[in-house]
């Protein structure tokens, strides 16, 4: 089975919203049952609700994230992740540091967009912001989707 683990700060805007949209594209495709997708915060933080602007976001394309809880990176799941995927650069380079052994299946998520550049957290921005945000990550995960569905 293939794994992919999305990583952002706290795991309350970004990851999740990632994990879920990718949950919901391979519900459609039919492939939730071979591919596992979490979701994790370099922070550590637990319990969090996800932020209420995502959560209307994504209801809006038919997805519900109200029952999403923050969770930190968890280093068994980090190692047995086939890709991980993180927003910013340094949340690789906390992998680095903390992590080295799975730093050659992290990628940044904008490089399976537009190159090796980071997304910023648009919490506490405008609406606009998170809509550009989510939108780069939502083009994002759509090809990710692609990949990890059908392996060269």
């Amino acid at each position: 089975m293939r794994r992919v683990l999305f990583v952002c700060t706290a795991n309350i805007c970004r990851s999740p919203t990632a994990e879920h949209y990718m949950r919901h594209l391979l519900g459609r495709l039919g492939s939730e049952d071979r591919i596992e997708v979490r979701s994790a915060g370099i922070l550590g933080i637990e319990g969090r609700e996800a932020d209420p602007v995502v959560v209307q976001l994504l209801r809006k394309r038919g997805i519900d994230m109200r029952g999403h809880r923050s969770r930190g990176v968890d280093a068994e799941e980090a190692r047995g992740a086939t890709s991980i995927v993180v927003m910013e650069r340094r949340h690789k380079a906390w992998f680095r540091e903390h992590l080295p052994d799975v730093l050659d299946r992290v990628t940044l998520i904008r490089e399976h967009v537009d190159g090796p550049k980071d997304l910023a957290d648009p919490i506490g921005e405008s609406l606009d912001r998170y809509q550009e945000c989510l939108g780069i990550l939502f083009q994002a995960v759509e090809n990710l989707t692609v990949t990890v569905s059908y392996p060269s």
